[in-house]
Parts: structure tokens; sequence; C-alpha cells
């Protein structure tokens, strides 16, 4: 229940450094204010996800697959863009 935004800063952080790829690393802070948005909107309903996500990507990029980080990234970002939509929904916001 504690904030973790700067855990999870550090995390995108490394991340992006990770990937040797500079676009990517130019684009953590823009990836940090969105996750912020995220949680506020999603009242933080996704935490435990979002974890098991960041673990299952750290895990691949720790064991060099690639392959395992990206379908990692993509499954983390589509559930998160999922709850994101229900929750505007819900809202009587347009999607």
């Amino acid at each position: 229940g504690l904030d973790y935004s700067e855990e999870d800063a550090v995390l995108h952080e490394y991340i992006g450094k990770a990937s040797g790829n500079v676009i990517v690393g130019t684009l953590v802070p823009i990836m940090l204010s969105s996750v912020a948005m995220c949680v506020r909107i999603t009242e933080d309903e996704y935490r435990s996800s979002s974890m098991k996500w960041h673990r299952i990507v750290v895990d691949c990029i720790r064991d060099r697959d690639p392959n395992g980080a990206r379908w990692g990234m993509v499954n983390h970002l589509s559930t998160i863009r999922q709850g994101m939509r229900k929750k505007l929904q819900e809202a009587g916001r347009k999607v």
C-alpha cells in the first residue's frame, strides 16, 4: 500500500538503459508521466499485475531473452490498456 513511484521510475530508467536504444531512454520521462496517469485513473487496481509483468520483463532481460521481454511488455501494456479503457468507460468517458 506504500507509494512505489520512485522505485517504478528507477525500473523504467534501468530498462531504458538496458535496451541500448537511445530513443527508448529519451522516452522514459514520458512513460513515467503516463504511468502516474494510469495509476490515478485505475485507482492502482493493476499494481500486482504490473509487478508480475515487471518481474517477467526483468527476468527476460537478465536471461538475455529479447523475445520473452517483448512478450512480457506487450502483455503488460495490453493489461494496463484494457484496465484504462474499462475505467474510462465506467466513468462515462468516450474511449
